[in-house]
């Protein structure tokens, strides 16, 4: 019998966190499932880690790469071998609740979920945050809706939602694996397109019929400076470029790109001002200047920008950075 959830962990050098990560799956209450450590070529010997705990523990399969894939495409290693009814996945350097998973499950079994959603928080070195609790009250066709817009962006801003608001945040959820299997779900390469994490979810949210949710904290996800979130490529422009272009394409692709272009001519601004400010913070103004150019080639984006009318009411709502940027990629 195929296991009850297969959680997958991408490991590269996650050093001293490694073992709570380990620790808090190998003593799930779920017994019924099997570990999936993907090992990516690390320096620091969490390979070795990896060989001890599945020396101990026979629900733990090891994967080891012949070159370093990073975290998309180690997850999609991880995918080829899973047999779980349901998939999980973790962060190498994140711990959670010894019943997550038992919890996340059985609400899926007893919904028929395709997929359910948990919460988590982030804990910083000198406080917890928690994620922003989403609507309990809101259906269950209403909460998949809504989710999808605020993966895609969300202009107005609603906070009731703001949990999901071009957020990848997607260890804290469970994805029935015939779900992934059936629409061909994959993860992106991080060498070229960033935010794979999150194009996942757009993915995920579209093909969904039936989700769940229990509104706890199950997952807790620790920033400590050497974060994948904290590099110059993460929001690096050619990679942003890349997601948004692909992003485009899936949308029309679906021929819903008319009904959500208005959140994503936000969510184009929005990530390209992160990305310049990104250029200069850890490049130059010059670098920046040049990916500006870069932009300009993208016909994609510029087709975008420029099909949305310049109002006084855009203009007020993006503010100066955005407004300004908007002009400059468009004249």
């Amino acid at each position: 019998m195929p296991p009850k959830v297969s959680i997958i962990v991408p490991i590269y050098n996650a050093g001293k966190y490694l073992e709570k990560c380990l620790d808090t799956l190998v003593h799930q209450t779920l017994e019924d499932i099997e570990i999936i450590l993907v090992v990516d070529c690390p320096t620091d010997g969490s390979d070795q880690v990896a060989r001890d705990y599945a020396q101990k523990d026979s629900r733990i399969r090891l994967i080891f790469n012949e070159h370093n894939l990073n975290i998309g495409l180690s997850r999609n290693e991880g995918l080829k071998i899973a047999r779980g009814e349901y998939i999980g996945f973790s962060d190498h350097d994140d711990w959670r609740e010894l019943d997550m998973y038992e919890e996340l499950y059985w609400q899926a079994q007893n919904t028929s979920a395709d997929v359910v959603v948990g919460n988590f928080d982030n804990r910083f070195p000198d406080r917890i945050v928690p994620n922003p609790l989403y609507p309990c009250h809101t259906d269950e066709e209403k909460f998949k809706e809504k989710v999808f817009e605020h993966l895609i962006g969300d202009r107005t801003k609603d906070p009731h939602w703001k949990a999901f608001t071009l957020n990848g945040a997607m260890w804290h959820m469970l994805y029935k694996r015939e779900l992934i299997e059936k629409n061909n779900i994959r993860f992106q390469d991080n060498k070229k397109i960033t935010f794979e994490d999150l194009f996942f979810l757009v993915e995920i949210f579209y093909a969904a019929q039936k989700i769940a949710y229990l509104p706890n904290i199950y997952y807790h996800h620790l920033y400590h400076g050497n974060n994948g979130v904290n590099s110059y490529a993460y929001h690096s422009t050619p990679l942003v470029i890349g997601y948004l272009e692909k992003l485009k394409t899936f949308l029309e692709a679906k021929h819903i790109f008319h009904k959500h272009s208005a959140d994503f001519f936000h969510t184009v601004l929005f990530y390209l001002k992160e990305s310049l400010q990104n250029e200069i913070k850890h490049k130059s103004y010059k670098s920046a200047r040049c990916q500006i150019r870069a932009i300009r080639k993208s016909k994609p984006i510029v087709a975008t920008l420029k099909a949305e009318k310049l109002t006084w009411p855009t203009v007020k709502r993006l503010k100066i950075q955005k407004s300004l940027l908007w002009f400059i990629l468009t004249v």
